[in-house]
């Protein structure tokens, strides 16, 4: 892995951040990210699963491998704009123990293809 393409893994966004103090806040420890790849043709697209609390909680887009930050921000972006919508935090499905896989039990998130 070249350093260039070490610093692009190892960068921390906005979303992610505030990811992170609200988990740090409620006590939930830290997000966990997962990524997950697709072969299509010659190419791989990119995403993330967060892990909060026992929750997975996928992003919306898939990417190209050069942004996969983009894809933890953006799974960041959308675990915390459900932590903080939901009336009590803990109201998160916690059946899953352990690493982060792609999820089913996100609301409204539904199966995903891949590419969706």
């Amino acid at each position: 892995m070249s350093s260039n393409s070490a610093q692009t893994a190892e960068r921390v966004g906005h979303w992610q951040e505030n990811l992170q103090n609200f988990c740090a806040t409620h006590q939930l420890g830290q997000p966990t990210y997962q990524t997950a790849s697709d072969r299509r043709g010659t190419r791989t697209a990119w995403s993330a699963t967060v892990c909060v609390g026992g929750c997975f909680v996928p992003a919306r887009y898939w990417y190209s491998g050069e942004y996969i930050h983009n894809a933890r921000e953006d799974a960041a972006h959308v675990a915390y704009q459900w932590l903080i919508s939901l009336p009590n935090y803990q109201q998160c499905h916690r059946s899953h123990p352990g690493p982060a896989r792609p999820p089913q039990t996100y609301p409204n998130a539904g199966p995903r293809e891949p590419g969706t």
